[in-house]
């Protein structure tokens, strides 16, 4: 895996469903996008999300 040097996290939030976007600025100062499908916007989502983010 190529260092990153920058990474940004875009949340979109609605009343029903939760939207996530994960960007990185690699050592070749290319961009790379990570996308999460939607989820709920309750606890079983939030869940979902953090469990993702871990990897």
């Amino acid at each position: 895996m190529e260092k990153r040097l920058k990474q940004s996290l875009g949340i979109d939030v609605s009343k029903l469903k939760l939207s996530l976007s994960l960007g990185f600025l690699t050592g070749k100062l290319e961009k790379e996008f990570i996308s999460h499908e939607d989820v709920s916007n309750d606890l079983s989502g939030y869940k979902t999300l953090l469990k993702w983010l871990k990897k």
